[in-house]
């Protein structure tokens, strides 16, 4: 079909037998239907993404957090060892080997040190890393710690101090090596050993409200070593794994009843080397609650959208499919001859005032001009009438 120079698109499929009034409701009713389910769509999509953000900035909020008293803890450790380093009398009873000036000046002030600074070790080493004495434990001393310990022979070595997570014979800890010299001469080193254990995590908990945990790895495989709950040792370690490969961000995962959303990333020692994993997991419950709001929140507009569309409907179907009705029906009789139907015009100013001007003056004409033929039929009648006794009259001549 055409209209001018803009060729419209072909219709066929609407059902030709349905009102006009019909037609109005269906298509304005789909119209709206559709229109709800794209706005709820995206106002869901928005809502879902906006969590989605907000989970992953808390995330890396909790990573950055933790990171930062890991490094506070760790400048700890290598302050308090740059401090007994730099004392005169280890200075001189480290490079005569004086174990028992040492331990005399030491062994007795490590129970405060753990239970005030939560120091955990104290060692001092005699080049390249040999133990010469343990203050948490002077019983134990003269081993070589070479190869187990890269971070007392790097200090030994370079004679720069260290800082940062190594794995010793004790186990994990938070270490700070730094160089003792005297006379100018490299003499050894000390180092202070923070704790990094559950107590550490669990701290971190109750100062943030987050989850923590830490997996070491063991070639391939990831072993629990701590964490701020124990419901992480029954987490499945293959869903972490590729955090030693980098930040890898999991969206729901169950701690104690309770969805969570989860960071895995990856935790490097002194010298930069992956040794596990950490994780941290921010509970999920009240991210949940606001996207169900969201869900909530939209299907009640959506509803109220709808009834007020249904109620627009209403008012377009009696405002012009009722009218067109009632114009049909008066024309359908007025086609079979039938006048008695009046359909006087509302006075609106719209197409269908329009219609209803035209349909009043249709029948007006009809009116008329049924009205003209009848006239006629008298008149004929007359002249019939004159001509019969015209006829007469001749036939009396």
């Amino acid at each position: 079909m055409k209209l001018g120079f803009v060729r419209l698109p072909n219709l066929d499929w609407i059902p030709t037998r349905l009102s006009v009034g019909h037609k109005v409701a269906g298509f304005a009713t789909l119209s709206t239907v559709v229109i709800l389910v794209l706005s709820a769509s995206i106002n869901i999509y928005e809502a879902r993404s906006l969590v989605d953000r907000q989970l992953v900035a808390a995330l890396k909020s909790a990573e950055a957090s933790f990171a930062t008293k890991v490094e506070d803890r760790s400048k700890r450790a290598l302050t308090a060892a740059s401090i007994v380093a730099g004392m005169p009398s280890v200075q001189k009873a480290l490079a005569s080997q004086d174990r028992a000036a040492l331990s005399a000046e030491f062994v007795p002030q490590f129970g405060v040190l753990k239970e005030q600074f939560d120091v955990q070790q104290m060692q001092f080493h005699l080049p390249p890393a040999t133990s010469f004495l343990r203050v948490h434990r002077p019983d134990r001393f003269g081993d070589d710690l070479r190869e187990i310990r890269p971070g007392v022979v790097e200090v030994n070595t370079s004679n720069r101090p260290v800082s940062g997570l190594e794995i010793g014979r004790e186990g994990l800890g938070l270490r700070g090596i730094f160089p003792v010299s005297s006379g100018g001469r490299h003499v050894g080193s000390v180092e202070f050993g923070l704790a990094f254990d559950e107590a550490l995590y669990q701290l971190f908990k109750r100062q943030s409200g987050i989850e923590a945990a830490l997996y070491l790895a063991d070639g391939d495989r990831l072993t629990y070593f701590a964490a701020s709950t124990t419901s992480f040792k029954d987490l499945d370690v293959a869903t972490i794994a590729d955090g030693l490969k980098g930040a890898r961000i999991i969206d729901r995962i169950v701690l104690d009843g309770r969805p969570h959303a989860l960071i895995a990333s990856p935790v490097q020692d002194f010298a930069k080397r992956t040794i596990g994993v950490s994780v941290k997991a921010i509970d999920r419950s009240e991210f949940d609650a606001s996207l169900l709001h969201a869900w909530q929140a939209s299907g009640v507009l959506a509803g109220i959208v709808f009834v007020l569309a249904l109620l627009t409907i209403w008012i377009m179907s009696r405002t012009i499919g009722r009218p067109l009705s009632i114009m049909a029906y008066v024309m359908q009789r007025m086609s079979i001859g039938d006048l008695s139907q009046n359909y006087e015009p509302t006075g609106r100013g719209d197409e269908i005032g329009d219609l209803e001007k035209v349909l009043k003056r249709f029948r007006k004409t009809i009116k008329a001009n049924r009205e003209m033929t009848a006239e006629q039929k008298v008149m004929m009648g007359r002249q019939t009438e004159m001509l019969k006794r015209l006829s007469e009259t001749a036939e009396r001549v």
